[in-house]
């Protein structure tokens, strides 16, 4: 998997990767046995695994509020269903466009997250540009736990506005909101060979808790 060279961009889908343990990425769009060609090509074709991706657990304080800005042309607001969910996805897949286990998220999936019990759209931060989403982060509470937490589930920017600082805005945003929600830490889940956004979420104290390993079935490709 591609590493990011830009501490802007954040994979931090990857706690869905957690949740589903094994997660097909084809970019395609295809089921994971029959590619959408095989009728009319009579190529064999398989998946191709990679061994696991090692995911972090990391965990902060949250001591005090963040101090962070947007451009005066941002507008900030919260996911509305029945409205967002198209510019979302688009979004979505332009901010995670190395990564298609997340960039690729349907409809289908992006409703079931829509429709569990912990979601809450206050929790749901949209940023845009001229009515476009141009960035994310949506917390996640962990209501069901004996101790509930709280997460950075998934955060991110579209291509075009990497690399110009937003990035940190965002997660001060997010980090913000948890702490105005009566919580003292949050905790996020992070691709380990992503070394600058490990080094982003260091910078705000984040430490290392535990590792996962999650097996990730790769694009279809014919023999």
């Amino acid at each position: 998997m591609a590493e990011h060279q830009n501490s802007d961009i954040f994979m931090v889908g990857v706690a869905q990767l957690v949740e589903r343990r094994v997660v097909v990425a084809d970019a395609a769009g295809s089921s994971p046995v029959t590619h959408p060609n095989a009728s009319i090509c009579p190529q064999k074709w398989k998946l191709h695994y990679m061994d696991s991706r090692e995911i972090w657990l990391m965990r902060t304080e949250l001591n005090s509020q963040l101090t962070y800005s947007f451009p005066d042309s941002f507008e900030i607001s919260n996911f509305q269903v029945g409205k967002d969910e198209t510019g979302w996805l688009t979004a979505n897949a332009s901010a995670f466009a190395e990564h298609p286990e997340q960039g690729d998220m349907s409809l289908e999936q992006l409703h079931e997250n829509l429709n569990s019990f912990w979601f809450d759209p206050k929790d749901f931060f949209l940023v845009r540009e001229s009515n476009k989403i141009i960035g994310f982060v949506w917390v996640k509470i962990h209501i069901e736990r004996p101790v509930p937490d709280a997460e950075i589930f998934i955060i991110g920017l579209i291509k075009e506005f990497q690399g110009k600082g937003l990035g940190a805005s965002l997660l001060s945003m997010g980090l913000n909101h948890i702490r105005k929600k009566g919580f003292n830490e949050a905790i996020i889940y992070v691709d380990a060979p992503n070394k600058p956004a490990l080094t982003t979420y260091q910078k705000f104290g984040f430490k290392h808790i535990s590792t996962q390993h999650v097996s990730i079935k790769k694009k279809l490709h014919h023999e």
